[in-house]
């Protein structure tokens, strides 16, 4: 299962301490667009306008998809809307090393270390249940659910999780520029 709209906290504003001025530009409402909405607005205020616009576009299909087939399409489709940024860390699943240890991401290194790459963030309640995700760059807290992002800080999780931290179980950092190809750079060159 993926995430889908479910535990996250839309019956209470949040606390006057997390709310900020910068907008959620896209609000999933009563739709099931988190992953798609929190990372376009990320995007937007990363002033990446045009792939927040061509993400929110896909929010519909990606709502649809189960939970890896989402994950996969989606470092698919940011390699090639934002390459600047496209290629993510994953943390919460092996890596493909020898060693093949976990990346591990708990929510204090994101509360510390502030980065200006947008990070989703998929987070897994008590009972294992993945419902919502989120999207972090700077000091801020994309969430779908509000209308402004809120700042990055226990007590915003807190109150989109109704007064419980839950654990990480899947964090994308998307920081790493695409690698131009070299069969891309010949065929531009050979362009008359």
């Amino acid at each position: 299962m993926g995430p889908r709209i479910g535990n996250a906290n839309i019956v209470t504003g949040p606390p006057h301490a997390s709310c900020t001025s910068v907008p959620t530009l896209y609000q999933q409402h009563n739709n099931r667009f988190c992953i798609t909405y929190s990372l376009a607005s990320a995007l937007f205020y990363c002033n990446f306008v045009e792939p927040a616009k061509w993400l929110a576009e896909c929010a519909r299909p990606f709502s649809q998809m189960d939970f890896d087939m989402a994950i996969s399409e989606l470092r698919e489709l940011m390699q090639n809307f934002v390459p600047l940024i496209g290629l993510p860390t994953i943390y919460g699943r092996k890596t493909k090393r020898h060693n093949r240890f976990k990346r591990e991401m708990p929510w204090d290194d994101l509360f510390c270390d502030i980065t200006p790459y947008p990070t989703l963030v998929i987070p897994v309640l008590p009972n294992g249940d993945t419902s919502h995700a989120l999207c972090v760059v700077d000091d801020l807290i994309f969430d779908s659910i509000t209308q402004f992002a809120l700042r990055l800080h226990a007590d915003s999780v807190k109150w989109i999780f109704n007064d419980s931290i839950p654990d990480i179980f899947l964090a994308l950092r998307f920081q790493t520029k695409i690698p131009f190809s070299p069969l891309l750079a010949s065929m531009f060159a050979s362009e008359p």
